[in-house]
């Protein structure tokens, strides 16, 4: 399965709104926001506190590849934000994707 350049949101009219967004699933070190929209669309972010830019390409590539293998835990109609903490520097990818995994089997359709 590949990510398709459609999928990912590079719009600023569709980020901001995104980033607004008060429909959050909230983990220790990745926080997913998510809102209603016509089609599924993805955004890959990382915190501003982590100075260096190796860390942060690292941990949105992991992010990407999650979502990419596993675009079944997140549902169609949908635009995602995946959001790394500071924290998430010391995870491993598989510790990344269990608890993405758990955040989405908390999530619920509105």
């Amino acid at each position: 399965m590949r990510l398709r350049k459609e999928e990912i949101l590079r719009k600023r009219g569709e980020i901001k709104p995104l980033f607004s967004s008060h429909h959050r699933l909230s983990g220790p070190t990745v926080v997913i926001k998510y809102l209603k929209r016509e089609k599924r669309g993805i955004l890959f972010a990382t915190s501003r506190k982590i100075k260096r830019a190796t860390q942060r390409n690292l941990l949105k590539r992991r992010l990407r590849e999650i979502y990419r293998c596993n675009k079944d835990w997140f549902p169609q109609n949908y635009h995602f934000l995946l959001y790394a903490k500071e924290k998430a520097v010391n995870k491993s990818f598989a510790e990344l994707k269990s608890e993405i995994e758990s955040l989405m089997k908390g999530f619920k359709d509105e």
